[in-house]
């Protein structure tokens, strides 16, 4: 697997250099905003999982393997899909 690029994003973070320098991450309630999804969407997604479909929606879909486990999934269950096709298990 080969990671060509990434996207950051915590409560408090304005950019990559804020994570370079080590600056701590803001205990807030801010959330990403995720306008590319339909409420009904976003209403079932949890702040690490906003923050995960931020990241990924960020990075475009150049990549040779995009998918997600399902529409109103969890991380946890992407998470195993990811680590399955990293190994090269069947999915």
């Amino acid at each position: 697997m080969k990671i060509s690029s990434f996207y950051l994003w915590a409560p408090g973070m304005s950019g990559k250099e804020d994570w370079i320098s080590g600056k701590a991450i803001e205990d807030s309630a801010e959330s990403p905003t995720l306008t590319f999804l339909s409420p009904i969407k976003i209403r079932r997604l949890g702040q690490l999982e906003r923050m995960t479909t931020l990241s990924v929606w960020k990075l475009g879909t150049d990549a040779d393997a995009l998918f997600f486990s399902s529409v109103w999934g969890s991380v946890g269950t992407q998470l195993k899909l990811n680590t399955m096709y990293a190994e090269g298990g069947e999915l």
